[in-house]
């Protein structure tokens, strides 16, 4: 995901301090979003043996923290790499260019 922060001033009066806005230049689109809550419910459903009950039916363990947390770190960096691979990824415009164009519509509805 790519990011743009500004520095900007609210315009409510003199003296208030300037404050960080995060703009986000990329959007999951519905796939991408689908997929991600997929691998929400799902990813992290995974188990190890861990022997037999006293029936002899087996037993399964949870992953140890260590190989969750590396799995879930796989997970993610791969579900990044396929989304962005897709195009599955919506370019944003930039805070300077969103500014630009509410100017322009603003200038539109002043000179009609």
């Amino acid at each position: 995901m790519d990011y743009e922060v500004k520095a900007i001033r609210d315009s409510y009066g003199p003296g208030i301090p300037a404050r960080a806005v995060i703009h986000a230049r990329q959007a999951a689109s519905d796939e991408a979003k689908f997929m991600m809550a997929i691998i929400e419910r799902w990813a992290m459903v995974a188990a190890t043996p861990d022997g037999e009950d006293s029936a002899g039916r087996a037993k399964l363990g949870h992953l140890p923290i260590e190989d969750m947390v590396v799995r879930a770190a796989d997970i993610a960096e791969r579900t990044f790499k396929e989304i962005t691979s897709r195009g599955w990824l919506i370019q944003i415009p930039s805070l300077a260019q969103c500014e630009e164009d509410v100017k322009e519509r603003e200038d539109k509805r002043e000179n009609k």
